[in-house]
């Protein structure tokens, strides 16, 4: 019988044959893919939570300088203009809530966790 390409080499030397398959070779290029996307996927999740905390550290850099212009407006001496108290509390608020959480996975839950869950409430 004549193979020709990559089949006939890896016929020739014997590593791909049905005799010659062990686990070894499924783990030695297993476990360094899923350490590498193990990593790319913690590299991933660190680069979403930085990019939402820079977000919400935008957000309050306009809150503060929105209120420290109606602040200022409002000591000018214009009479009613300005932030009342209330309104000043409402924003000081809002400026120093802690920020959002985000959701640790955002991938659909796998069968072991759906069957233990199906489990744990019996």
């Amino acid at each position: 019988m004549i193979v020709f390409g990559p089949t006939a080499l890896a016929a020739d030397q014997g590593w791909l044959s049905k005799d010659s398959f062990s686990t070894q070779n499924a783990i030695i290029p297993g476990v360094p893919a899923v350490v590498f996307f193990w990593v790319l996927r913690a590299i991933s999740r660190m680069m979403n939570d930085h990019e939402s905390l820079c977000n919400d550290a935008g957000t309050r850099v306009a809150m503060v300088q929105t209120l420290s212009a109606l602040q200022a407006e409002g000591t000018a001496g214009d009479g009613d203009k300005g932030l009342r108290e209330a309104e000043t509390a409402l924003a000081l608020e809002a400026l120093f809530r802690p920020p959002a959480v985000l959701k640790e996975d955002n991938f659909p839950p796998n069968l072991l966790e759906e069957l233990l869950k199906r489990i744990m409430k019996k």
